[in-house]
């Protein structure tokens, strides 16, 4: 069986919950990506996507390099660990789609 680490991504960018919006738009262009892991240390804390900053932020009319990721991130993301196999990782993210966080 194929696990998360055969599949994923090893050199991920992330921002911090402190810093502003700008800083994860600029990952996100660097990247070519539309949704970036905001990390404490190496724990993901949350999610943040280009339609956060857009709906949460310019839509009204706020200045993205005063916005910190925290104010428009999603918190409770779901994880799995490198370990996990591909179809166990599956089944919980099919599991949590039908939840409110859109980060799944």
């Amino acid at each position: 069986m194929k696990t998360v680490s055969e599949i994923m991504t090893k050199d991920v960018k992330c921002c911090t919950s402190h810093e502003p919006l700008t800083t994860a738009a600029k990952i996100m262009r660097d990247v070519d990506c539309g949704s970036v892991p905001v990390c404490d240390s190496n724990r993901v804390i949350g999610m943040i996507t280009d339609r956060d900053i857009v709906i949460k932020c310019i839509a009204d009319g706020r200045d993205a390099n005063q916005v910190h990721c925290h104010d428009v991130m999603t918190h409770d993301v779901v994880t799995c660990t490198p370990e996990m196999d591909v179809h166990e990782c599956a089944r919980l993210m099919a599991q949590h789609s039908n939840s409110s966080n859109p980060s799944c």
